[in-house]
């Protein structure tokens, strides 16, 4: 009497896991090949291409010498610009946008008691990790510090 059997048949591999070689499928390979270009891309645009100010501007200053003294600003990667400071007891928040190029500080603020767009120019005297130097067309100089935690 005969037995008939199933003969087992060979089956490909899915294409969710590593092969017995330990080769990625290609629809893997090409998904972590553009990620990777997307996130280059982001980065190249977004620190070099459209930064509007150094990177060694980005962050929260505080002002320890001049007419400001006290008061601290934060710049952020895309130009914009937060400022905060006592005046008559009383804090204040400033707003605006800044924008370098090369030596030079443009920066643009409402003024809270007028309401009205502020242009300034300021040329950058010192930019280091910890130091911000600035001087107007007045020959006023604004020293800042980095502030680290805060």
């Amino acid at each position: 009497m005969k037995i008939k059997g199933k003969k087992s048949k060979a089956t490909p591999q899915s294409g969710g896991t590593p092969s017995q070689s330990g080769q990625f499928p290609k629809w893997a390979v090409a998904l972590a090949v553009v990620a990777i270009g997307a996130t280059a891309t982001y980065a190249l645009f977004a620190y070099v291409i459209f930064a509007k100010i150094p990177n060694e501007l980005v962050g929260k200053w505080r002002v320890v010498s001049g007419q400001l003294q006290g008061a601290t600003f934060e710049f952020h990667r895309d130009g914009t610009m937060i400022g905060t400071m006592t005046v008559n007891g009383k804090d204040n928040m400033l707003e605006g946008t800044a924008q370098s190029d090369g030596k030079t500080l443009h920066t643009t603020t409402t003024n809270p008691l007028t309401r009205k767009a502020e242009t300034g120019t300021q040329t950058i005297i010192t930019l280091t990790e910890t130091e911000f130097v600035t001087e107007d067309a007045k020959g006023t100089r604004i020293t800042m510090r980095r502030q680290i935690n805060d």
